[in-house]
């Protein structure tokens, strides 16, 4: 097996409401990040490596698949008020019985796939792996409690010292194998912590951040204005 999974899906659905303002006539992932619309810090670097690429469209679908249709290898999955599982156990995907990077579109930071890809191969390929960053101030997420690999908990309240990036790796086949339809990650997550199915990969080793607020904008702004090379 090679360094890049064939599969990659990028979430785009969300309607972006604690946006505010940015997210009125356009959906949050293409709400404009120094210039570059945010999921495209993302689709960039899997249009590199990644053969077969799907994104989930929602709120403002049409603004998004406006800007998709350029690119024919883009496949759209229009998960228009279904939760951000819904595609797993409902769409073509859900035969694919090899692994299947999965990532938000509100995260910016270097795809390295390769540390991505090993880490799920080492672990034995589970039918789901989260990869971990460190918390970053000002940034929720589901704390991850683990031993040895094997996630025990994810919490938004009890804070560890790793939370959820946004970054996955999961086989469709096995999880519709062995779970129930579900139609949030979170569910899918506590199904498997109760299986011993769910993993993590060691901490993500490089710089990560995530836009959900117009808070979380500005801040990464202006640390980026504040940047000298």
């Amino acid at each position: 097996m090679g360094k890049y999974p064939n599969y990659a899906v990028l979430m785009a659905a969300g309607n972006g409401q604690r946006m505010k303002e940015l997210t009125v006539n356009i959906p949050k992932a293409l709400v404009d990040v120094k210039g570059i619309p945010l999921l495209s810090y993302s689709l960039t670097q899997l249009d590199q490596k990644i053969d077969s690429i799907s994104i989930t469209v929602g709120h403002k679908k049409n603004e998004l698949i406006k800007f998709l249709a350029s690119n024919q290898k883009y496949q759209i999955i229009d998960t228009s008020y279904k939760g951000n599982s819904w595609w797993v156990f409902n769409s073509s995907l859900k035969y694919i019985n090899e692994p299947v990077l999965v990532l938000t579109c509100d995260i910016i930071t270097f795809l390295d796939i390769p540390f991505i890809f090993s880490n799920y191969i080492n672990i034995g390929s589970p039918p789901c792996m989260i990869v971990p960053v460190r918390p970053v101030s000002g940034i929720d997420g589901d704390y991850i409690k683990e031993k040895d690999r094997m996630v025990l908990s994810l919490s938004r309240t009890k804070r560890t010292s790793i939370y959820c990036s946004g970054i996955q790796i999961i086989n469709p086949y096995i999880i519709n194998k062995h779970i129930a339809k579900h139609e949030d990650f979170n569910q899918i997550w506590s199904v498997l912590i109760d299986k011993n199915m769910l993993y993590v990969s060691d901490l993500y080793p490089h710089p990560w951040f995530s836009i959900n607020t117009k808070e979380q904008l500005v801040k990464y702004l202006e640390k980026q204005n504040s940047y000298t090379p």
